[in-house]
């Protein structure tokens, strides 16, 4: 369970992603890059211990290298960066289980094909440690809307650009074109976030609220089951009750 602070105020999420550039502070962005391009340094003296990455493929849905992100770079980093990550998508989108992120390498024309990952989680996030001065081409993130509300948006790999998206969209990732180098490849930290129970603030516990909080959720339900039915996906309700009870915020 996760607590939001009462006083935090952001802008309500209406579309199917979101994008942040500048995500991390920038000398922890940095230090995740470095730790990257350390290990991809002197490749002479590679040996067996180098080979930590696993080559992802499936049929007619492209490839790449991946790994555990801690193998290259510490723990500590990652489990930093997850901890950015919690409280936005938790004040953002009510969501607050960050899975684990593995650390995603595109190079020499690899790519992904248009998919679509519902299951994994709510949102997908990807986040870019792609260098800024790269000398290489593609690697952009393609994410395609259905229905109604049909559009094609490609967000290219930025350094420090964090991507959150509803999983149920057609992603793809465009081929990287133009060197083998590794520092000029497409390096993202990916993984999912999903919903774990109401998240709280304030000086009331759970259990204090449990028994309210199921009615009201009941009541809701029997009033638009019908409508409900039309539906799928998230839906996430924040609302500030003052301490005399009343409601002064939703």
């Amino acid at each position: 369970m996760t607590a939001i602070a009462a006083d935090q105020d952001l802008p309500t999420v209406t579309e199917p992603y979101l994008v942040v550039d500048d995500f991390l502070p920038l000398d922890a962005a940095q230090a995740m890059r470095a730790d990257i391009d350390r290990h991809f340094s002197n490749p002479g003296l590679h040996g067996l211990a180098h080979q930590i990455w696993n080559y992802w493929h499936l049929p007619e849905t492209g490839a790449h290298l991946r790994t555990q992100p801690q193998r290259l770079m510490g723990i500590d980093k990652v489990s930093s960066f997850i901890s950015c990550l919690r409280p936005l998508t938790a004040s953002r989108l009510g969501l607050s289980f960050v899975t684990e992120p593995t650390l995603r390498f595109h190079i020499g024309s690899f790519r992904d094909e248009p998919h679509a990952g519902a299951g994994n989680g709510r949102f997908a996030f990807v986040y870019s440690l792609t260098d800024r001065t790269r000398r290489a081409t593609g690697g952009n993130l393609v994410l395609t809307g259905g229905g109604a509300d049909t559009f094609r948006e490609t967000i290219e790999p930025r350094f420090n650009c964090l991507v959150l998206f509803d999983d149920r969209l057609v992603n793809a990732v465009e081929p990287v074109e133009g060197s083998m180098d590794p520092a000029n490849g497409r390096f993202v930290l990916q993984g999912y976030v999903r919903d774990e129970g109401p998240l709280i603030g304030g000086a009331l516990p759970m259990k204090a609220i449990r028994t309210t909080l199921h009615e009201t959720l009941s009541g809701f339900a029997s009033l638009h089951g019908e409508e409900i039915r039309n539906f799928q996906g998230p839906i996430s309700v924040r609302f500030l009750v003052e301490p005399r009870g009343n409601l002064a915020r939703l």
